[in-house]
């Protein structure tokens, strides 16, 4: 880094951050507006936490919650002949845009018009010509089409974010990825704020939400100097990374020479194992184990997380945290990295598959901890655990896999997963656990709705679900599934069939319209889709299929193919036929 760059930098609440002391630009070089609804849930948890553990107990003086920080590009911009600066958002435009919706959300819920006037003012700027004030949105879309029409009719003025769902046409959400994202974002919050405790407490937490919540700005005046802080920021060009300043902490508390160099090189050990698995693999690893102690969602830094395990004295800092970390590392080679463990393949099977096909990893803490807690801590037989950790899985599978697969939020499925730790930590056998139906239970009903009736083709949930649909296909006469990563989704009723084809004889356009995506349509195929096969009828399309699997070396899926010819012909009553029986195996479980 140059050693002339000339950097501001400051600690900010949200009442300043969206004053007249900060003009947002959001440049053309950055992407869309990309917060789903579990990212926006995720936000909105962290901050009614914050808001209930701080703002309500201890008053609005005496703590912050920080919210990250902020990298800008301070520049000036003329407009109808008056000058001011702005600031070009190099990193935080997702967290601001987010903030900037909340608020608009919140001014339509309160009833305090105080609030309400702050609020409006925070987010936009009326023009007063005999000031020389231009009119303004406080973040300024550059090259967004249509971003600043939604922002101006749906965000800027009240009340129109109760109205957002009748405001957007379809073709505008389908040709605008960020319009489409705001206004679900706003939903989103809308719902969140709909329970009783939440609607009366609005205004304290709005108080909260503008005083106590601070960010950190970071602003050059050179956009190549913002792009340099910026890529050391994300790039480990900052000194210490959480994992790093644990490594001091625990290898500085080793008094002997010698033995601090044995658990330095033990815990370089762990962060090559961890680093071929993935990048940052190895923060992943030690949040687990900060899940497995806590037993709650995380709310702060990793570093932080784990001084709350240290001043609980759940741990000890030096020698005792590096072997435990070692020996969570060892069940983690076992039971998850399926290395030297001789367990039935039925759980070689089901943890492939999951790792595969669920797209987060809040499911591993738990079974880390039951192997752990029995095997090490109560020295239960190896055998007989075992057995019992096949059981354990698929009861934790079938509740993580259902609740993502019904919609429950990031929050709740985290929730989940720590009341099964806790419940491990409370019993004396691995039995207890598995013989607890509470810390399973599942939405049947809302699981079987879901299956049934979604277009499941274009949920990111699709791919496990046809892979746990082959799991309990093949269970009593499985082979180790070892190296099924490269999968595809293959339509049987093509998504756009010819117009004089079979397929469009045997379907009417509605019966195509809800079919097509249903999950008895559906079938897995290894490798890459080919989309030659959409031209053929249905048995030839069929055997095409086969033939595919043959090539490409396993044919672990043939089974599909098998079920779906069996029926000689695919029509709307034999995909109803097949959706009945998939949709009733996977509710069933096996």
């Amino acid at each position: 880094m140059r050693g002339n760059m000339r950097i501001e930098t400051n600690e900010v609440n949200i009442n300043r951050l969206f004053s007249n002391d900060f003009w947002f630009v959001i440049p053309e070089y950055q992407r869309p507006y990309l917060w789903k609804e579990d990212n926006v849930n995720d936000l909105l948890d962290d901050l009614w936490f914050a808001y209930k553990e701080y703002g309500e107990y201890h008053g609005y003086d005496e703590d912050k919650y920080f919210l990250g920080s902020l990298v800008l590009y301070k520049r000036s911009e003329e407009n109808n002949g008056i000058r001011y600066i702005v600031y070009d958002i190099v990193d935080g435009q997702q967290r601001l845009t987010t903030l900037m919706l909340l608020m608009a959300v919140l001014r339509d819920i309160t009833n305090n018009e105080m609030a309400k006037r702050q609020l409006n003012e925070l987010i936009y700027q009326e023009e007063n010509e005999f000031g020389n004030i231009p009119e303004r949105i406080k973040i300024k879309y550059i090259i967004r089409d249509d971003v600043e029409e939604f922002i101006k009719s749906c965000v800027v003025l009240d009340n129109e974010t109760i109205n957002v769902n009748n405001r957007m046409n379809g073709s505008t959400e389908e040709n605008n990825i960020s319009i489409s994202n705001m206004k679900n974002a706003i939903s989103t919050m809308h719902d969140f704020f709909k329970d009783d405790e939440k609607q009366q407490k609005i205004d304290r937490f709005i108080r909260f939400l503008l005083n106590n919540i601070v960010f950190v700005y970071i602003s050059t005046e050179n956009l190549t100097d913002a792009f340099r802080l910026f890529s050391v920021l994300n790039n480990r060009g900052i000194p210490l990374t959480n994992a790093d300043i644990l490594k001091a902490e625990n290898i500085g508390k080793i008094d002997n020479e010698n033995e601090r160099e044995e658990y330095a090189k033990i815990w370089e050990d762990l962060e090559n194992y961890f680093e071929l698995i993935g990048e940052n693999y190895f923060d992943r690893f030690l949040s687990f184990i900060r899940t497995i102690f806590l037993k709650e969602k995380a709310r702060k830094t990793l570093y932080e997380e784990f001084k709350k395990i240290y001043d609980k004295k759940m741990l000890e800092r030096g020698e005792e945290t590096i072997d435990l970390l070692k020996k969570y590392k060892e069940i983690y080679n076992k039971l998850i990295e399926l290395n030297n463990f001789e367990i039935e393949n039925g759980y070689k099977n089901l943890i492939t598959i999951m790792k595969i096909g669920i797209k987060s990893d809040e499911w591993i803490p738990p079974l880390l901890y039951f192997w752990y807690r029995f095997r090490i801590e109560k020295r239960e037989d190896e055998t007989k655990l075992k057995s019992n950790l096949v059981k354990f899985l698929k009861k934790l599978e079938y509740k993580f896999s259902s609740d993502w697969i019904i919609g429950y939020t990031p929050t709740q499925r985290i929730e989940n997963m720590n009341k099964i730790l806790k419940r491990i930590a409370e019993s004396n056998s691995s039995d207890e656990v598995i013989n607890n139906n509470e810390i399973f239970k599942v939405d049947a009903e809302k699981l079987k709705e879901v299956l049934h009736d979604d277009d499941i083709y274009k949920k990111r949930y699709a791919k496990f679900v046809l892979l746990k649909y082959a799991y309990l296909r093949m269970e009593n006469d499985m082979v180790h599934l070892s190296n099924i990563k490269n999968i595809s989704i293959e339509h049987i009723l093509p998504q756009k069939p010819k117009e004089n084809s079979q397929w469009v004889r045997d379907f009417s356009k509605e019966e195509r319209e809800y079919w097509t995506d249903k999950l008895a349509n559906l079938v897995l195929i290894s490798g890459k889709k080919n989309s030659s096969l959409k031209n053929y009828n249905f048995r030839e399309k069929i055997e095409k299929l086969r033939e595919l699997q043959r090539k490409r070396g396993f044919g672990i899926f043939d089974f599909m193919y098998e079920e779906v010819i069996g029926y000689n012909e695919w029509t709307p009553n034999n995909l109803k036929n097949r959706q009945d029986k998939m949709v009733n195996k996977l509710i069933c479980n096996q």
